[in-house]
């Protein structure tokens, strides 16, 4: 069994001795299902063995569920099933009893655990009731091979994968098989799993991942290639707003996988940035570990790729008088650098770092990890200055300073953000968001959250009483990752996947968006030196740049630059403006983007100087025919 980074690719720690099936769950903990018939529990973030369930006396194990706080279901296979009690470690009822072969899959209702489902080798699927250990439904037939593999697709929906080559939809209320999909080619299915709510991915012997839309199933699916053996396991990064999964195959690798993109996602791709006040310098962090540092008005590179950090580079944060800045990673350790390269190394002992945040002073640097929610350090020696226990119950994912530097603010999956005395680290107030992202107003008058992929929602808090200011908004983006102030408070700055939509902080709507030319994994607010103009700069895993923009303030609608897929720049009237060669399009400096900081090349493309149907003007009348 090995834990890998999934950004870098990079084995995190020493293989270790278990020939075993893996299941993880909400948390941060797997149970492990080992050849000898016995369960281990592990966790991620310190890799290590927590402790063991036995289960010699019942028979040999087939199949493990790890999906809540409290129990694991063991599948065996004699076709029983045993639920644990994983704090006691001991079994908490008798074992369920209904199936005649072996069983190979389960699952539980992702949304309420109203349910238990199994699917076996004798090629029926049961699904229990767990309070009352009895089937809810008869046994659920169709297949006509052994169930491999089930996936809780809504509240409503189960999917099942089988050796018969058929991903089929059930109705876990009525036991109705609602639809079976399929593809001549991919033989036997081995792994389901369930995405959106509403996408199946499917793993087969031919190697290719499908993702099937069980509301338009006569749709053909889209496909996932680069695996030369057939996938047997498949999981969903929720951990990054589910935007990505990681495969396993048969042919020894671990893929990771853009779900929006349908793509292998590159390693050493562009990840965080953080720009200096003054607007002169943006650093940038890599899933390899480095950090650069740009001068932004020439694109010139100043220093780096500094290495230090040996595994993703989750977070970057300029001091306020621009002389220093922080990196955090998932090695566990911040590093506060300066401009020439040279940095103090903070360790976390092993817990991997989510967020970073300078202190307004630039005295301190604020961390959140995995296990301590926040630690204060001192920017100067980096020795720890505080340390906050009390307050999250989950991953702290997002921190911010208030501007006076008397409190900081976090935000948790734990569906709280948290606001700190920074100097004792006391729990002033707590505020009912599930925040993916915080920030404080320049002024200190509010809060405004993300939250996100819970609901696509956009709050303001009051930052002295923690009451809501105004009426959140709905913005229904899943992939929203951030968002920034103006420098004057006017309006605020949303980033997705896709592009950034400016909205006016006094009415709430929103101003215009700008599409990016290639979707962005990063975005920083720039400090511009005209007010009538938005300047922000966006990185992409997809390309690995780094894009300069610059947008009226007084645009409209949407704003597009980008290539559509065939190469062709479109007016906002639809017609077609100018093609552009493939080997060039993730180089062209266009219309709102005017700057690439890392490309080998660039070309610039003006429409200045257009002739539209005259075109024939540009050439001498004695050259035309």
């Amino acid at each position: 069994m090995c834990f890998w980074d999934v950004d870098s690719g990079e084995l995190i720690d020493n293989p270790f001795g278990r020939d075993a099936g893996v299941s993880q769950d909400s948390g941060n903990t797997i149970v492990v299902m080992n050849r000898d018939d016995a369960v281990d529990e592990w966790g991620t973030d310190i890799c290590e063995r927590m402790h063991g369930l036995s289960a010699v006396d019942i028979g040999h194990i087939t199949s493990v569920l790890n999906d809540s706080s409290k129990y694991c279901a063991i599948g065996f296979e004699d076709g029983a099933i045993q639920l644990w009690e994983r704090r006691e470690r001991t079994a908490v009822f008798e074992p369920l009893k209904g199936h005649s072969g072996k069983v190979l899959a389960l699952v539980t209702d992702q949304f309420k655990s109203d349910y238990l489902a199994s699917g076996s080798e004798d090629q029926t699927i049961i699904i229990w009731d767990p309070e009352r250990r009895e089937m809810k439904l008869p046994p659920l037939k169709g297949h006509s091979g052994p169930i491999t593999s089930l996936a809780s697709v809504n509240l409503k929906t189960l999917g099942s994968g089988s050796l018969d080559g058929t991903v089929r939809l059930w109705d876990v209320s009525t036991g109705v098989m609602l639809h079976a999909f399929t593809a001549s080619e991919m033989g036997s299915v081995y792994s389901v799993a369930c995405y959106d709510n509403r996408l199946i991915l499917s793993g087969s012997e031919d190697g290719i991942i499908r993702m099937w839309d069980t509301e338009h199933r006569e749709m053909p699916p889209k496909k996932f290639v680069g695996h030369t053996d057939k996938v047997i396991s498949l999981a969903i990064d929720y951990d990054n707003r589910g935007r990505r999964f990681a495969s396993g195959s048969s042919d020894g690798t671990v893929r990771v996988w853009d779900i929006e993109r349908e793509r292998e996602i590159v390693e050493g791709s562009m990840g965080e940035m953080a720009v200096s006040p003054n607007g002169e310098y943006l650093v940038s962090g890599s899933s390899k570990g480095t950090v650069s540092v740009w001068r932004i008005g020439t694109g010139e590179l100043i220093n780096g790729p500094l290495e230090g950090h040996n595994s993703s580079v989750t977070s970057l944060s300029f001091s306020p008088d621009g002389s220093h800045f922080a990196s955090g990673s998932f090695d566990g350790t911040v590093r506060i650098w300066n401009l020439g390269g040279e940095s103090v190394t903070c360790s976390t002992e092993g817990q991997r770092v989510w967020a970073i945040c300078f202190s307004p002073d630039g005295k301190h640097v604020a961390s959140s990890g995995t296990d301590k929610p926040i630690l204060v350090w001192d920017s100067q020696n980096g020795r720890l200055a505080l340390e906050i226990f009390e307050g999250h119950s989950k991953l702290v994912v997002s921190i911010c300073y208030s501007p006076d530097g008397n409190r900081i603010v976090s935000g948790s999956r734990d569906e709280n953000i948290c606001i700190w005395d920074a100097l004792d680290g006391t729990l002033l107030q707590t505020l009912p968001d599930q925040a993916t992202s915080v920030k404080c107003s320049h002024d200190g008058s509010y809060i405004i959250s993300v939250s996100v992929p819970e609901d696509g929602t956009i709050r303001f808090w009051d930052a002295n009483n923690g009451k809501p200011i105004r009426e959140p908004i709905k913005v229904q983006v899943y992939f929203m990752s951030t968002i920034y102030f103006s420098p004057d408070d006017t309006y605020f700055v949303s980033k997705s996947l896709e592009n950034c939509r400016v909205w006016n902080m006094s009415t709430g709507r929103p101003l215009f968006e700008v599409n990016l030319i290639s979707p962005g994994s990063s975005f920083v607010f720039l400090p511009s030196s005209d007010s009538k103009y938005i300047k922000f700069a966006s990185s992409s895993d997809e390309d690995g740049l780094i894009r300069i923009y610059c947008v009226d303030i007084d645009s409209k609608g949407t704003i597009s630059d980008a290539p559509d897929e065939d190469g062709w720049l479109v007016g906002n009237d639809g017609n077609l403006l100018s093609w552009v060669p493939s080997g060039i399009r993730h180089s062209l400096i266009y219309g709102s983007c005017v700057r690439i900081l890392n490309s080998q090349f660039t070309t610039k493309l003006t429409l200045s100087k257009y002739q539209g149907s005259q075109w024939t003007s540009c050439f001498p009348s004695s050259d035309i025919v």
